[in-house]
């Protein structure tokens, strides 16, 4: 599983999760987000894009 997110530019960027087939379906791309989304605000931000792939499953 690789997870990250840029702190660079407005708004700011999730830039990539990437979920093992295996561990897909548990929820776990939720928590993660949700976790970004949380750090953010905890620092003053307040906007922040995604970019989800056309194929994404």
């Amino acid at each position: 599983m690789f997870f990250g997110f840029s702190l660079q530019g407005k708004p700011e960027k999730l830039s990539s999760i990437y979920i093992l087939k295996e561990y897909q379906g548990q929820g776990i791309k939720k928590l993660l987000v949700e976790l970004v989304i949380r750090k953010l605000e905890a620092m003053g931000i307040n906007t922040m894009l995604v970019f989800v792939l056309e194929d994404n499953q």
